[in-house]
């Protein structure tokens, strides 16, 4: 087992939303908000976000309007998501990632 550091997954608090394997086997999950050590300790904030571990364990984070509360992942290779606040406070909203991290509204109704 190889272990890899960065931030806590959402889902390990009370309530969570559970990460998802997307179709070329990364693993995505919702960061809410976390601290993450670097190199000599120092913490930094991490905003809600997506994060993306591949495979081969990189791993990328996507920052995204609000904290996540439902996560599914599509045939296509994207997920779509869904927040609890849409943009400018706005109501829940539904978006789209793609593999690549491109981030879309999309029209389906929260």
């Amino acid at each position: 087992m190889t272990e890899f550091s960065g931030p806590t997954p959402k889902e390990s608090g009370p309530g969570g939303t559970p990460g998802v394997v997307a179709a070329d086997g990364s693993f995505w999950f919702p960061v809410e908000k976390s601290f993450r050590a670097i190199s000599d300790y120092v913490k930094t904030v991490v905003p809600p976000s997506l994060a993306r571990v591949l495979p081969t364990g990189g791993m990328t984070l996507f920052p995204v309007v609000g904290p996540v509360a439902e996560l599914a992942a599509m045939p296509d290779g994207s997920l779509l998501f869904k927040t609890a606040v849409g943009p400018e406070g706005r109501p829940a909203a539904v978006w789209q990632i793609s593999a690549a991290g491109a981030i879309t509204a999309t029209a389906i109704d929260p």
